[in-house]
């Protein structure tokens, strides 16, 4: 069965038809930090880190306006951590999701994530709550993981300005999976043991629930010397597991890592001397995945550069 969803997904997600999407994150990124530039300051999570991955989903992979990503980004952070309110947004969401196929099916093909659902659909592969949890789970782990780990690497850059000025020649792309690696933004995941093993001297037995931690992994120093240092030209930094390993390897690893690299440049151009904000403090979210809830940094204020980009 899931061999089947992810050969329906799997297209919208190579890496071929991901990068044909470049300038659009681009673009993106440089219209969250002409909202903030001048200014000096910002809340980094709340200001970029949020809205920048929910911005290139909806635009790119869904094919939906940034206004018409407000509600189903609200129903989908309420699921996954507010239950005191998950219920009512579940009966919100549900609907929404109908809708927007239903759009989608009397509208041109896009050769996106929505047009491989409604193949799914018309395909009779997939059930109306299977398209519900497609778009829940693809759309969350869209949005919050990789949120987290620019904020991760946010806040890296901003408390090292070595770290920064040796980035400036480096590899982005080999430099955000050693940020990865370093701080997994889900920093583990539960799964069900399908025979008895004996692990580090515990039995654990067919049938138990087991936490396997993908960030205690990427600081084994059997795999790597020095593990809690960031190292950005580390070799075989790819072989980290931050985004899982096998067949349920992250889906939209490619968009994470092209979101990742463009942001990094996008800090590294346009926000100088960046550092924490002295006066305010972080806060972090520690549940489903880590990183900061909010970041508050300072930097030399700068010009927007508007359609300088498109």
């Amino acid at each position: 069965r899931h061999r089947e969803l992810r050969k329906l997904l799997n297209p919208a997600f190579r890496i071929g038809a991901v990068h044909k999407y470049t300038a659009d994150f681009e673009r993106m990124a440089n219209s969250l930090v002409d909202a903030f530039v001048e200014r000096g300051s910002c809340d980094f999570v709340s200001e970029f880190a949020m809205p920048y991955p929910g911005e290139v989903f909806f635009r790119c992979f869904l094919g939906l306006d940034a206004e018409r990503s407000v509600a189903p980004r609200r129903m989908v952070d309420s699921m996954l951590m507010d239950p005191a309110n998950a219920a009512e947004a579940f009966t919100e969401f549900v609907p929404w999701c109908s809708e927007i196929v239903d759009e989608r099916r009397r509208a041109e093909p896009r050769g996106d994530v929505l047009d491989a659902i409604v193949e799914g659909v018309d395909s009779g592969l997939l059930d109306s709550t299977d398209q519900f949890s497609a778009l829940l789970t693809i759309i969350g782990a869209g949005i919050e993981t990789t949120a987290m780990g620019l904020g991760n690497v946010a806040m890296h850059l901003a408390v090292d300005p070595e770290l920064c000025e040796r980035l400036r020649g480096a590899d982005l792309s080999q430099a955000c999976r050693e940020f990865l690696r370093f701080e997994a933004p889900v920093p583990a995941m539960g799964r069900v043991a399908t025979r008895d093993v004996e692990l580090g001297g515990q039995l654990i037995k067919k049938g138990d629930r087991v936490v396997l931690y993908f960030g205690a992994a990427n600081r084994d120093p059997r795999t790597w010397p020095e593990t809690d240092r960031i190292d950005v030209s580390r070799p075989d930094v790819d072989r980290h597991l931050a985004f899982g390993i096998g067949p349920h390897r992250c889906l939209g690893l490619h968009v994470a890592e092209l979101e990742l690299v463009i942001a990094t440049r996008t800090i590294l151009e346009r926000l100088p001397d960046l550092r924490l904000d002295p006066d305010e403090s972080i806060t972090w979210r520690t549940a489903l995945t880590r990183g900061p809830s909010r970041l508050p940094l300072l930097f030399t204020p700068g010009r927007p550069v508007g359609a300088a980009t498109a």
